[in-house]
């Protein structure tokens, strides 16, 4: 499927037989990482001039959209599952379609751990959606040194070492994704990895939007707030009438946390 249109009817012919057509992470805080290429491709966003707004139309919209996928196609209980929990669903062949981090690519090629083949299993682009093609390329996570650090040269040659270009390509032969733009280009690399990953990655970083959650200091809390409006969505299958009014009273929420970090309007 290439749009949000294709998903849904692709979710529906495909849920069928025990097998769910569709998953992504439903449990609340763990659902907003994923959700927001959703809600980016729908043409919302999260925060905007620092102030929450994801209560706009074209969020409730996407949330909406994501509520109606996964409570009629995703997995029983899929509410209360994060990534470690649809994972092993997906690997037992019991979910046609999973959207979720590259960084679990390995594992879910891992012959002693699917009991799916490589080769049946294929990765592709988020579809787009109505209004944009922009999923969320995660930031990445970095490394640095305490300036207490009492071992300054043994702790630099660590960060030497664990952020190398070399360290980055063994990475990527073993089907973890690196941060190193040149891991990705690697000829030797390219040879070897899934294709359908490696042109992903190259339009998420080139389209792709660089956070997956709110940009703030209390980002634990305010996924938390935004979870809430994501299960609704889901156990309604995303008729619920009581939505937008949850989400503006979250949104509200969640800009009391920015003022209170003395972050609100930035």
């Amino acid at each position: 499927p290439t749009t949000f249109a294709e998903l849904e009817n692709a979710a529906r012919v495909l849920n069928k037989d025990g097998v769910a057509g569709f998953a992504s992470r439903g449990k609340g805080a763990a659902a907003v990482t994923q959700i927001s290429s959703y809600i980016y491709n729908y043409g919302g966003r999260y925060l905007e001039d620092g102030k929450a707004v994801f209560d706009s139309p074209e969020a409730i919209e996407a949330i909406r959209y994501y509520g109606k996928l996964l409570g009629n196609y995703g997995p029983q209980g899929v509410t209360s599952m994060s990534w470690e929990n649809v994972m092993p669903v997906f690997q037992a062949g019991k979910v046609a379609m999973w959207t979720d981090a590259s960084v679990f690519y390995g594992q879910i090629v891992d012959p002693a751990k699917t009991e799916i083949p490589a080769e049946d299993i294929g990765v592709a682009q988020l579809p787009r959606g109505p209004k944009d093609d922009s999923p969320f390329i995660v930031v990445s996570w970095g490394m640095a040194m305490s300036s207490a650090s009492k071992n300054k040269d043994a702790a630099q040659k660590f960060l030497d070492w664990a952020t190398s270009k070399e360290l980055a390509k063994e990475g990527m032969f073993t089907n973890i994704t690196m941060a190193r733009d040149s891991a990705w280009a690697d000829a030797d690399v390219r040879a070897v990895m899934n294709p359908g990953l490696v042109e992903t990655q190259a339009h998420a970083a080139k389209n792709g939007f660089p956070f997956d959650r709110p940009f703030m200091s209390s980002v634990g809390q305010a996924r938390d707030l935004i979870g809430e409006v994501i299960i609704e969505s889901i156990n309604t299958k995303g008729t619920s009438s009581k939505l937008s009014a949850l989400a503006s009273e979250k949104a509200d929420a969640v800009d009391e946390l920015l003022k209170a970090d003395g972050e609100y309007g930035l």
